[in-house]
């Protein structure tokens, strides 16, 4: 009995641990799918200057809708209860459903992998050498690169602020205010004033802190990443567990969603 018990707990760490490195794959995939932009290759005209926020936004839009695969360096911090975690991470994406992040920092999640390959998703821990694999649902909706984009306008006030730099690039800046009442004050956005890539984006408290950031590093867009950049070898001696069967697209397609608002949609009065 007592065997059985550890076993059943065993089990009950492993998909806890699969979850949040999951989570971790789809929340890249959620902020790709409100960040990712198209750079011109060689040879095309620049991308005009927007005149108006609504011509940014239509811009970022038509830049998503042909962004074909893309690889960076995401770097986010989350400061919560006076304390800050940073963490540094791999990504590649290919469209529609496939993906791979591996966690460089910090060290002690370092060797992280989370790879799906729109048939199958696969995490795995270094720490104990084991791995949960589970089936991705064929009867999925078809992600949607531009939501996150139009939800994030829809629903707040955005004002033009300027440009910066960010890493020797040129940016737009834009302060988002949400309509309506939620633990988030404002939200600005970096955009790249050459390939309209959010490349920074910064939520803000109540108290105009921010909270949370995520920025991309190393961008590269339609470098034609081949399939097998995808495929997961089992790591010698490791333990694999299966899931139950998930619906990444529509994890995919909400976490997108909530990228206005990344600890939750609540409203009402705030202390």
């Amino acid at each position: 009995m007592r065997i059985q018990k550890e076993e059943a707990a065993r089990k009950t760490s492993s998909g806890i641990f699969f979850a949040v490195v999951l989570i971790l794959g789809v929340l890249a995939l959620g902020y790709w799918a409100l960040a990712s932009g198209w750079i011109d290759t060689p040879g095309n005209v620049a991308a005009p200057t927007p005149v108006s926020v609504g011509d940014l936004e239509k811009n970022i839009i038509e830049s998503q809708n042909n962004t074909k695969d893309l690889s960076a360096t995401m770097i986010y911090n989350m400061s919560f209860a006076g304390q800050s975690i940073n963490y540094r991470s791999t990504l590649l994406y290919k469209y529609p459903d496939m993906s791979r992040t591996e966690v460089i920092e910090p060290e002690k999640m370092a060797g992280t992998v989370t790879v799906t390959d729109g048939k199958t998703a696969w995490a795995y821990d270094p720490g104990i050498n084991q791995v949960t694999r589970t089936n991705i649902s064929a009867e999925r909706p078809r992600i949607d690169n531009t939501r996150a984009i139009r939800e994030l306008f829809n629903t707040s006030d955005a004002s033009y602020e300027g440009t910066d730099t960010v890493n020797g690039r040129s940016m737009y800046v834009l302060k988002l205010t949400p309509k309506e009442k939620t633990t988030i004050s404002r939200m600005k956005l970096w955009i790249d004033r050459e390939n309209y890539f959010i490349i920074r984006m910064y939520w803000y408290d109540l108290k105009n802190e921010p909270f949370y950031t995520v920025e991309y590093r190393d961008v590269k867009i339609n470098s034609g990443i081949p399939d097998s950049a995808f495929e997961f070898k089992v790591p010698q001696g490791a333990e694999v567990i299966s899931v139950p069967d998930i619906n990444v697209s529509m994890h995919v397609n909400q976490t997108a969603n909530r990228t206005v608002n990344p600890v939750g949609n609540r409203t009402g009065n705030q202390t």
